[in-house]
């Protein structure tokens, strides 16, 4: 499942929705669910990919990533969250929750970094041209 973080535009929502035909979440918990809560809960689900524009969940990701979920941190405007969030989607490394699970990303419109919670590294990859 795709969740979106309260923080996402509905303009965004409904564009997103609209591209792909994704199962998403926008109401997994109670509004103003404070993030260390939320983290808590995508520890023990399965095969989400939550996305925010809230860059704590890439600067803490030691602390949030865990193998059984991915988060992705978009780094751009608010109204380039749904051009990007359809790009990474589409990215050959990145196009099943198995190929994102365990991993924290950050993403801009130059590149994505991408934390491993195995290896706890960066890496840099660069978008398909």
């Amino acid at each position: 499942m795709i969740l979106l973080d309260e923080n996402i535009p509905e303009s965004q929502r409904i564009s997103l929705a609209r591209w792909k035909p994704l199962k998403i979440g926008v109401d997994y918990l109670e509004k103003s669910t404070q993030d260390d809560q939320l983290a808590l809960h995508l520890r023990g689900a399965r095969r989400i990919t939550f996305f925010s524009l809230d860059r704590d969940f890439f600067i803490k990701r030691w602390t949030y990533g865990h193998a059984n979920c991915s988060i992705v941190f978009v780094d751009a405007a608010p109204k380039r969250f749904a051009a990007i969030v359809d790009r990474f989607l589409r990215h050959p490394s990145f196009r099943t929750h198995a190929d994102r699970m365990g991993s924290v990303f950050k993403l801009n419109e130059d590149f994505i970094v991408c934390w491993n919670v195995s290896s706890r590294t960066d890496a840099e990859i660069p978008w398909p041209r």
